[in-house]
């Protein structure tokens, strides 16, 4: 007997449509539950990034650096990502130590949070105040840097600075106090300008700045003026933390310096990021021990470049290896940008968040504020992907 589609057994139809549709399902919603960005930056305590024009912070929130939800309320400390209100379509976002910025389609700068002007000291610490600015606590302001269209920024995660790259110039400003109490808007702030043109990048730390353009990667003091690193190849990326400043070329060799060294920038870099079979560097994180890279097949490798001061437990529960060796972060796939905080103590190293090549946020290590966006904070070694934002 010959059997037709229409005229086989209801159970034998039934049961592989619904394996086909089972299948169709799950491609259709793979990780659909989170987050799907096109830019990351990490801060102090939380992490921003950018998915579609739109701003997405989730973690520590004790002065605004998380910015307002949509409805133009303030939020509290968030383990989940919100979505930024107030800001037009932003096409790069900077998180910093307690401050947040960004770049919108007109070249505008926008920034809300604070770096010590809305903080409450006590015997206990420095930590943010609701109070202080009510339900408005994280308003976005428009930033009067001048004239010109910014096309790169860096707020530091390591200090109260921040710098905007315009068509020939660098400006940079303090993020102490930059936002007054219940400001929606700002007359005048004080800025410090260095000629250098045509800059697509920028770090900062500690007082030092860097920034790449198409002659190379130049760097100074506040007091300074911009001078050429002295490199034998020219820089696609540059990163910048407590102890190392970092750079990766084209080719993808990295190499570092002793950034704590005054104006390092005039010797080589005298540490190559190198091991047997690795690949070249895409992308490099430089935290206050932490140096990690994501190599040309979007893995994640970080290593510590000093663990002088913690405790033997610190170091063994670590999600770095002590020698300069492969040491891959689990739970990351197709990585192609990374971030990791500044925050190294005696009880770890912080956290880190990379990219992948789909958008999707892999976030690890320490979690007391949420800033690995899943949901919880429960610390751990293992990345896992960041969740959908909500729009609150």
């Amino acid at each position: 007997m010959n059997l037709t589609l229409n005229d086989r057994p209801d159970s034998c139809v039934d049961s592989r449509m619904f394996r086909w549709v089972a299948v169709l399902l799950l491609v259709g919603t793979a990780h659909a539950d989170s987050l799907k960005a096109t830019q990351l930056s990490v801060g102090g305590g939380h992490v921003c990034a950018l998915v579609k024009s739109e701003v997405v912070c989730w973690g520590d929130n004790a002065v605004g650096q998380l910015g307002v939800g949509v409805s133009g309320k303030a939020v509290g400390e968030l383990t989940k990502p919100h979505v930024v209100g107030g800001l037009p379509k932003i096409v790069r976002v900077s998180a910093g130590q307690q401050h947040t910025c960004a770049i919108d389609v007109d070249g505008a700068v926008w920034c809300w949070g604070s770096a010590g002007g809305d903080v409450v000291v006590t015997d206990g610490g420095t930590t943010g105040s609701m109070e202080l600015k009510g339900d408005k606590l994280g308003t976005p302001v428009k930033m009067p840097l001048g004239k010109g269209k910014a096309r790169a920024i860096h707020v530091s995660n390591a200090g109260p600075d921040a710098c905007a790259a315009f068509e020939d110039e660098v400006r940079c400003w303090s993020t102490f106090r930059a936002i007054p109490i219940n400001a929606t808007s700002i007359a005048k702030i004080e800025t410090k300008t260095y000629t250098i043109s045509a800059v697509t990048k920028l770090a900062m730390s500690h007082g030092k700045i860097c920034a790449i353009n198409v002659a190379g990667l130049s760097c100074w003091t506040h007091d300074q003026k911009p001078a050429a690193a002295k490199l034998d190849q020219l820089p696609a990326t540059v990163a910048m933390g407590e102890m190392y400043a970092c750079v990766a070329s084209a080719k993808g060799d990295a190499r570092c310096w002793w950034s704590l060294v005054d104006e390092f920038w005039k010797r080589k870099p005298d540490r190559e990021i190198q091991w047997k079979a690795k690949r070249a560097t895409r992308a490099i994180a430089v935290g206050d021990s932490p140096v990690c890279t994501v190599d040309a097949t979007g893995a994640v490798d970080c290593f510590l470049s000093d663990e002088g001061g913690l405790t033997d437990d610190a170091i063994a529960a670590s999600w770095a290896t002590t020698q300069l060796a492969p040491h891959k972060i689990p739970g990351v796939s197709d990585a192609v940008d990374i971030g990791i905080a500044r925050g190294r103590d005696v009880f770890g190293y912080g956290f880190g968040c990379a990219l992948g090549k789909s958008g999707d946020v892999f976030c690890w290590g320490d979690n007391e504020t949420g800033q690995l966006g899943r949901g919880d904070t429960e610390r751990s070694k293992t990345a896992a992907r960041v969740l959908a934002p909500v729009r609150d």
